[in-house]
């Protein structure tokens, strides 16, 4: 394990071999966050077929090269938005951005990591499934590390692609089976029927489980956002499926969705297509997180807005690409529960959604577009925040 007080990110060792120099070698782990994604995992692919010397002096610490987790050079989370991934830091380092194999495979796994709406048959998406039903790492690892070493040595038919050296774009689970049952037909069937059966377990648990438990425990309600009415869901539960049902047309169509699991930990994922901006309800969370535990590392409303996470070991909250608020994940599962309350979140939600609410006492001058903290001096109880909509009063107000 890993991490600080609050943050507790588990981590996974995998044996690593690299032969450089065409007859050395170097012999030691690769760590990584657990439950990992095909990001890390064509890392581990990269480092293993193409590493360095040079790679591995500067990386390797104490027979340990550590990617996409523990704040070092090679872990993405430390960057906020979409600046990096583990695979481009490493293909970067190994100068393999531009490889006609690797090159287009960190592309894809970057957009399915990062883009909504991934293809759900895609393997990158399949990896991502096998995680969140916790099945075996190694097994997963073995699997992913296949389709992803297939895919590096694909050799496009010249009769459709002429003499291009590259990769294609497809990355289905049924196209890159095709290619490994053309490599090795039992061993091709084993890998496909491995991936087939985590969509078979994935779709019971939406079509079945989820809809079950959505149907009994899921409370629904309308809250007033920036874009006019949305819907509220909010749920206790520990099925890996249940944001995508209850966002769906088979649960509530949900524009927020609140999850808390058995563990206390609570996630809220919204529709991207609402295009809600998120930092106040990021800054308002992170700020009430601090309040419920007794102590404030920080209260500039700026950094409480910000993407990724504030502090790796006091923070608690990870604003994700301004899609989803996580108080732990399916790969951060050490992450301390939030101490604030879940009716208290709700109405975080409902107040830092909603244009129009303000501080009771400062309501009426806010909605002349006065603001009454900042022109009176008034104690208002949203102005450490720093409200969006507050903010645009106060420019205005200078402004006229």
């Amino acid at each position: 394990m890993s991490g600080g007080a609050f943050m507790a990110r588990e981590t996974v060792r995998f044996k690593l071999e690299i032969q450089y120099d065409h007859k050395k070698w170097w012999r030691g782990w690769f760590e990584t966050h657990a439950y990992s994604h095909a990001d890390e995992i064509l890392a581990f692919l990269m480092i293993q077929r193409r590493g360095t010397k040079a790679f591995i002096d500067k990386f390797a610490k104490d027979k340990v090269i550590t990617v996409g987790t523990g704040g070092g050079p090679l872990d993405d989370h430390k960057f906020a938005g979409e600046k990096a991934s583990s695979s481009g830091l490493v293909g970067a380092e190994l100068k393999l951005l531009r490889d006609p194999h690797y090159g287009p495979i960190i592309a894809h796994v970057h957009k399915n990591d990062t883009t909504p709406g991934a293809d759900p048959f895609d393997v990158c998406t399949i990896i991502k499934l096998m995680g969140q039903m916790s099945w075996d790492q190694n097994a997963v690892m073995k699997w992913a590390y296949d389709a992803l070493y297939v895919k590096a040595n694909e050799v496009l038919d010249p009769r459709y692609h002429g003499d291009k050296k590259t990769v294609s774009k497809d990355f289905s689970l049924q196209y890159i089976g095709m290619l490994a049952i053309a490599q090795n037909p039992e061993q091709g069937h084993k890998w496909l029927a491995f991936g087939a059966e985590a969509k078979a377990q994935d779709n019971l648990a939406f079509h079945v489980g989820a809809a079950r438990e959505f149907k009994e425990k899921a409370v629904v309600k309308d809250i007033m956002t920036v874009n006019g009415r949305a819907r509220l869901c909010v749920i206790e539960s520990d099925n890996h499926t249940m944001a995508r049902f209850a966002r769906s047309a088979f649960g509530a169509r949900a524009t927020v969705t609140v999850i808390k699991n058995s563990k206390g930990n609570v996630t809220i994922h919204f529709d991207r297509e609402a295009l809600l901006d998120i930092g106040d309800l990021c800054a308002m969370l992170r700020l009430e997180e601090q309040r419920c535990r007794g102590f404030t590392f920080c209260d500039d409303p700026e950094k409480l807005r910000a993407e990724g996470m504030l502090d790796q070991d006091l923070d608690v909250w990870h604003n994700l690409r301004g899609h989803a608020l996580l108080n732990g994940s399916f790969t951060a599962r050490g992450i301390s529960p939030t101490a604030i309350p879940l009716e208290s979140i709700v109405s975080i939600i409902e107040i830092a959604l909603d244009p129009k609410c303000f501080d009771s006492t400062c309501a009426p001058l806010c909605q002349t577009g006065i603001c009454p903290a900042k022109a009176m001096d008034a104690e208002c109880e949203f102005a450490c925040y720093g409200f969006s909509r507050c903010r645009a009063i106060q420019k205005a107000s200078m402004a006229a």
